[in-house]
Formats: C-alpha cells, structure tokens, sequence
C-alpha cells in the first residue's frame, strides 16, 4: 500500500522558492496578502484585549512604550488605558520624553490612548 498523503510545503521552501523564482507581479501580489494577512492578525489579538489582563505594547509611537508591559484598565473604543507594571514605568521614567513625564513618586504610571491592535496578551 502506497503513502498518498501530499508533501508538506514549509515556509521555508515556500522562502526558497520566492527568493529564487518570483517576480515583480508575484512580489506585488504577496505584498497584498501579507499586509491583508499582518491586519487580519492585528484585529484577532485586539479582539483578545479586555479591562483586567496582562500586556505588552507593540508596535507604537514613541517607541519608549515598546515591550512596556502592564494591565489594561479601561477601554474606550479601539483605545485602551494601561497601568504600566513597575519596572516598565521606570523605563518609561529614564526615557525622558516630553510627552509622557512620568513623576519621580508614581511606582505604576497609565498611559492612555494606546490602539488596541498595539497590545498582546501576556
């Protein structure tokens, strides 16, 4: 009795194959599919975001907030206000921005304004 199950195409050989054979039309296409794919991916993990869990912020302006980690306190719309955790507040603190001071005495600073699609679940 023959095996008929299919060969597996891994990312890498489908890599490979871009690398090698693709072109300007192939390109432009993947291009289109990666980014319907990437937003596709944004708004499933901002679906996951409710008031009460754990979170690192990705992916965001200024970049100081990037791997910030912390609870979501509040969401408004596609907006979330999260209480930074201690040592994300200290590096937000030495990051010495203008826009998000952060007071000497605060142990855990919010930040508002944060996309939901900015935030993943930890």
């Amino acid at each position: 009795m023959s095996d008929t199950t299919p060969p597996t195409t891994t990312l890498a050989d489908v890599t490979r194959y871009i690398a090698a054979h693709a072109t300007e039309e192939d390109i432009t296409r993947l291009h289109t599919v990666i980014r319907e794919r990437t937003n596709a991916l944004r708004a499933q993990a901002a679906a996951s975001i409710t008031t009460g869990v754990a979170v690192k912020i990705v992916d965001i302006r200024p970049a100081a907030l990037k791997e910030c980690k912390g609870t979501v306190k509040s969401i408004d719309g596609k907006h979330a206000s999260v209480e930074l955790d201690e040592a994300s507040t200290i590096d937000l603190r030495f990051a010495n921005l203008k826009r998000l001071r952060v007071p000497d005495d605060v142990k855990r600073h919010t930040v508002t304004g944060i996309p939901l699609s900015c935030l993943r679940l930890i």
